[in-house]
C-alpha cells in the first residue's frame, strides 16, 4: 500500500490529528437551515474557538453527527488533498505547523 494512502477508519483509531476537521465546511443550499426572520441562512459549519468543527467530539475525535454530516464532508477524500499529503510527507501534526512550514 502507498504511504501516502490514508484509511480514515485507521486513522481514527490512531487518533487522527483531524486534519479535514479544520477545513472550511460550506453547506449545499439544501443543507442550510431556514430562518424564521428572512435573513439568508447559515452557509458554513460553526468552529470552536480551538479551530476544530464543532461537531467534533473532543474526547473520542470523531464527529459527533457522523450519520448526519454535511455532504462536503461525505465526499471529501483526504486522499486526494495535496496539502494533507503533503502534511503527512513531512510529518506535521497540526494544520497551524504546516502554515508555519
Amino acid at each position: 500500500m502507498d504511504d501516502s494512502i490514508i484509511d480514515c477508519e485507521a486513522g481514527r483509531r490512531l487518533g487522527c490529528s483531524t486534519f479535514c476537521c479544520r477545513l472550511l465546511v460550506r453547506l449545499y443550499e439544501d443543507e442550510r437551515v431556514p430562518t424564521t426572520d428572512g435573513s439568508t441562512p447559515k452557509g458554513f459549519v460553526d468552529k470552536a474557538p480551538d479551530g476544530l468543527c464543532i461537531h467534533l467530539d473532543r474526547d473520542t475525535h470523531r464527529c459527533s453527527i457522523w450519520e448526519t454530516r454535511p455532504r462536503i464532508c461525505r465526499e471529501y477524500d483526504c486522499n486526494y488533498d495535496h496539502l494533507l499529503q503533503a502534511a503527512i510527507r513531512f510529518g506535521v501534526k497540526n494544520i497551524a505547523q504546516l502554515s508555519r512550514d
